[in-house]
């Protein structure tokens, strides 16, 4: 039996980028919106999976997906054979972006939105735009930093750079509210409030020069 423990990876910036960017041009790549959203999912369940374990303290067995809870030695231990060390599975996913009750509470409503888009591509794509405009601790006085980073490959200054590259290449009018709710996020961030407004004026000024 196979004990190895496998966790979604992030997804590639590029490939948001392309998603956007062909709708930008009217192209529905259905293909295209599935490998985003499928890929987000997974993210998605795994990241409430793992917060379910640091709140309180049980597993999913990764071979028949039983709830299983460590015995007194600190092993996992299903009844299929199924085995891990408690050191073994927060190893398994440490350094990885995983942890985050606010990030958890937003897949589960992301993945909802999915599960309901079905084959609308339109309800696909906002289900997506939901998920990658969400921020840290949005329902506070005091954000801290993007959501999209524990869905998304790169660091904060990446993940700024790619929400507002998305917003100045597909200005589509079903986008607006996710964009206007995350730059007023932004704003109660005392960390990235700056950068994201300075940034913000630079692809502002790109965009006018691009159209003079």
């Amino acid at each position: 039996m196979d004990n190895k423990i496998r966790w979604s990876e992030r997804l590639p910036r590029n490939l948001i980028r392309r998603l956007y960017e062909s709708d930008a041009k009217h192209i529905h790549d259905d293909e295209l919106a599935d490998e985003v959203g499928y890929g987000l999912y997974a993210r998605a369940k795994d990241l409430i999976e793992i917060s379910k374990t640091h709140e309180s303290g049980m597993i999913y067995c990764k071979s028949c997906e039983n709830e299983i809870y460590k015995n007194t030695s600190d092993i996992y231990k299903c009844g299929c054979g199924w085995f891990v060390s408690q050191r073994e599975y927060h190893l398994s996913y440490k350094g990885k972006q995983f942890i985050s009750i606010s990030a958890a509470q937003f897949a589960v409503e992301f993945m909802r939105k999915w599960e309901l888009a079905k084959n609308d591509y339109a309800n696909k794509m906002m289900a997506i735009d939901y998920l990658i405009h969400r921020f840290h601790d949005e329902f506070t006085d005091c954000t801290t930093r993007p959501a999209a980073i524990n869905f998304i490959e790169g660091k904060s200054e990446d993940i700024i750079d790619l929400i507002l590259e998305l917003a100045y290449s597909n200005d589509k009018e079903m986008y607006k509210e996710q964009m206007g709710l995350w730059l007023e996020n932004a704003k109660k961030s005392p960390w990235l409030h700056k950068s994201v407004f300075e940034k913000k004026e630079k692809f502002e000024k790109k965009g006018n020069e691009d159209n003079e």
